[in-house]
């Protein structure tokens, strides 16, 4: 079967050539299946009876060919099993408890196989099955939860007392479990002790191979077997804590970087949902080993070793959050240290949102001093706002009252306040907000429900208040800027001093954004250029398209410039001005912008190239009509090197609409380059598609040329010979295809082409068709007339590409009633 190519043998294994032969072979098999079982018995036993140098291969694929059988048997008559005898079975059985306890053995298909050929005297097929049964395996679906067969106490005493099962389950703890795409769950752990207890060292070990994986399915099975032993779990915990600091700094030092390019345009559509892939899952599995380390040691009321281990700053993420979903009332104690370790880090946000969950009366003096600090982190200043409302409404009146001296201090918490709203309680926000605000003067809180919310836009403020705003906004951060800055120009006043702030300030591109289009809002030009040398691309694109607006042509060199943004947005936003601003030195800058290759296709989902900018570009030049020979020949290079299908139309129509007559003569040999490319088609769709075509061109379409040309040229031709041709040439010239039985469609097409400015001739042409056929109706029918009225009239090829240029004339082929 090797020697006729039906099996491939590359090396040791054989294998079928092809999924049809395997299939033919599994027919043949089951077709003579009451003669071929007697000799797969006889082959089994012969396979296991193999001298010692040959007995692992043997016993192997006595094995394979005892699961392949089972299988067929089964398939065949489910109450008829395929059998071999006692004794090799037994050889087969006792192979698998060795090579299922050799540490150099493929562990995980023998146990496999084990558990679908072992007998049900081995325990090592017992243990095999208990093991994977739970699961669906060799497919792309997996249970959600695993569980073991049922078996009586009998059978886990025997299994517990026999240390073949331990060496199996040693191995699959520590091989198979960290990287099985089943679901196993923790409780997995606490059953498999019924078996084998104490494999902590198992799971350790499994645990310290899982580290850098990303999302492992069963992170929480493993470390809830590991941190059984907290103290050998320490060593899980430290390359953990490495892990994660190797994928912050890594954020830091490129990912951000990256993530900001995304933001700003600067890299193609694609690389947002690849940047998203090569990052998803990253830390998960080492961030549930760290959480499990911190609610083993709370779970034995070692709380004080998370606070006084050496990377205490580390796992104030994981400390936080089993703080928070404690089901049980946690100490005073563990929340004051727990606030004290998380002061000044990256995670306080988080501590605080434990505490508000574990609050207790004893925290109001530690919030109070975090309210008054103001700390610079945003996240931080929503959590303690958030946690004033819902727990210290009161706290908050007092600080509003202690900053009475600092109106600016004052405005920054109450913007604080406010964005903490719409996550209080529904119940009880009103009140809380009430409580807070009271005793606050009028302008104060003029200015705090004058601010703007996700549904309301800002409001204006009086004198007082809006006086206030300007007098304080040098004082302000970004995001309290992003609240009083609507504010003061909803209210009539001077914002310039606090746009400008915002603009100097901002660096989150949202933010950014939004301080270029106040600068626009309130017409300040000298802030409009500040946005447009902003770092982020939509400020500039913001100002750009203010700046640019009341200029005239040419337009000053800082604005030409943006041709080389690194923003496709930017760059988009500036084909869009000059479009509509013609100058030679502006359609110098269009030209070199059609070489842009900015795509927003998706390749994973095998999406063509799309060279959005380019495109844009091309459009425009069209507004720069007529074209000189040279700009037209530079677009023609474009349309026949370009990847993007689209471009290269797009700039075929500009130069047949644009162009000399030269060009057109250029465009016509185009479509006869000795290629099969589809710039030939494009060309004749855009000569046939043009305002005027030159008359040399449409003399070169002759006849024979129609007949012979491939169809989907030959159907383009037509339709160039019905739009531009005389009258009578077109009548002649058709009068000669009509007389073709394969091409005779192509009338159809000349005829509908036509029919737009010279209906006498094109019902001419119809008449050309014998007397009652259904397609001489072409031009009178309301409706979309069947594609049967095609069938006669051509070759296949001819009558799928007339019905695909005709459109909605035609009812698609196979349509669905």
């Amino acid at each position: 079967m090797i020697a006729a190519r039906f099996l491939r043998q590359p090396a040791r294994t054989i294998s079928f050539a092809h999924p049809s032969v395997s299939e033919g072979f599994e027919a043949h098999v089951k077709a003579n299946w009451l003669r071929g079982e007697d000799a797969l018995e006889r082959l089994a036993s012969a396979l296991t009876q193999l001298p010692e140098e040959q007995a692992n291969w043997g016993m192997e694929t006595a094995a394979r060919t005892l699961e392949v059988a089972r299988g067929v048997a089964n398939s065949l008559d489910p109450d008829r099993p395929f059998r071999i005898g006692r004794k090799d079975h037994d050889a087969i059985d006792a192979w698998l408890d060795k090579s299922l306890a050799d540490p150099r053995s493929d562990f995980e298909p023998l146990l496999e196989l084990a558990a679908d050929v072992g007998s049900e005297s081995s325990i090592s097929s017992r243990m095999a099955t208990w093991l994977l049964k739970g699961v669906q395996r060799g497919g792309a679906v997996f249970m959600d939860d695993w569980a073991p067969p049922e078996f009586d106490d009998a059978w886990y005493e025997l299994m517990s007392e026999h240390p073949v099962a331990a060496q199996i389950a040693d191995r699959f703890v520590r091989e198979v479990l960290p990287y099985d795409r089943g679901s196993y769950d923790a409780g997995f752990v606490t059953k498999l002790d019924r078996i084998v207890p104490d494999l902590a060292p198992a799971y350790i070990d499994a645990a310290l191979r899982m580290i850098g994986n990303g999302f492992e399915t069963n992170a929480d099975t493993v470390a809830a077997g590991a941190v059984r032993d907290l103290s050998a779990f320490e060593n899980v915990l430290l390359a953990a804590l490495d892990d994660l600091e190797t994928d912050h700094r890594r954020y830091v030092e490129q990912g951000r970087a990256e993530w900001r390019a995304v933001e700003d345009g600067e890299t193609d559509a694609s690389a947002e949902e690849a940047l998203r892939w090569q990052h998803e899952g990253e830390g998960y599995t080492s961030g549930i080993f760290v959480g499990a380390y911190v609610r083993g040691l709370r779970a034995a009321g070692r709380w004080k070793d998370i606070a006084s281990h050496h990377r205490a700053g580390e796992l104030i993420g994981a400390w936080s959050n089993a703080v928070l979903t404690s089901p049980d009332a946690v100490g005073i104690d563990e929340l004051h240290s727990l606030l004290k370790t998380a002061k000044g880090s990256g995670d306080e946000n988080l501590a605080w949102a434990a505490v508000r969950e574990q609050w207790q009366v004893e925290l109001v003096s530690d919030l109070e001093a975090r309210l008054c600090d103001l700390p610079d982190d945003d996240n931080l200043r929503d959590e303690l706002a958030l946690c004033g409302l819902a727990r210290a409404p009161g706290s908050l009146a007092s600080i509003l009252k202690a900053f009475g001296s600092e109106p600016a201090r004052q405005i920054v918490l109450l913007a604080d306040i406010r964005r903490a709203l719409y996550r209080a309680g529904e119940e009880t926000r009103e009140s809380a907000y009430e409580e807070a605000t009271a005793a606050m003067p009028l302008p104060l809180r003029e200015i705090s429900e004058a601010m703007p919310e996700r549904k309301r836009a800002a409001a204006a403020v009086g004198e007082a208040a809006l006086a206030l705003l300007i007098a304080a906004a040098d004082k302000f951060d970004t995001r309290t800027l992003t609240s009083v800055v609507p504010v003061i120009i909803a209210s009539g006043g001077d914002a310039s001093h606090a746009v400008r702030r915002w603009l100097e300030l901002a660096t989150d591109d949202t933010d950014a954004l939004a301080a270029a289009e106040a600068a626009t809002l309130i017409g300040d030009t000298a802030l409009a250029y500040l946005a447009l040398r902003h770092e982020r691309a939509d400020a500039r694109r913001e100002a750009l398209l203010y700046l640019a607006a009341p200029m005239t042509a040419p337009l000053p060199p800082e604005i030409l410039s943006l041709a080389k943004d690194p923003g496709n947005r930017v760059r988009r936003a500036l084909i869009s001005v000059l479009k509509n601003k013609p100058h030679p030195k502006h359609l110098d800058i269009l030209i070199a912008l059609t070489a842009d290759t900015w795509s927003s296709a998706e390749p994973q989902y095998e999406e063509e190239e799309c060279y959005n900018v380019a495109q844009e570009a091309v459009v425009s030049i069209a507004d720069y009509a007529p074209l000189s020979d040279e700009v037209c020949r530079i677009i023609l290079r474009r349309a026949d090197t370009t990847t993007d299908r689209k471009l290269s139309q797009y700039a075929l129509i500009v130069v047949a609409n644009c162009g000399s007559p030269a060009m057109q003569a250029e465009m016509w040999n185009l479509v006869h380059i000795p290629k099969a490319k589809w710039i030939r088609l494009d060309a004749l769709d855009a000569l046939a598609d043009a305002q005027t075509l030159d008359q040399g061109i449409v003399a070169q379409v002759s006849a024979e040329y129609l007949q012979n040309a491939p169809p989907i040229l030959a159907v383009a031709a037509s339709y160039l010979i019905g739009k531009h041709a005389p009258g009578d040439v077109v009548l002649r010239l058709f009068e000669e295809v009509a007389s073709s039985n394969s091409r005779r469609a192509l009338l159809l097409v000349g005829v509908a082409a036509l029919a737009e400015r010279d209906r006498a001739v094109a019902d001419a042409m119809l008449d050309l068709l014998e007397p009652g056929h259904a397609a001489r109706q072409l031009l009178d029918a309301r409706d979309p007339l069947p594609p049967e009225i095609l069938d006669d009239l051509g070759e296949v090829r001819i009558r799928e590409a007339v019905r695909t240029r005709l459109g909605d004339r035609i009812e698609p082929k196979n349509k669905k009633v």
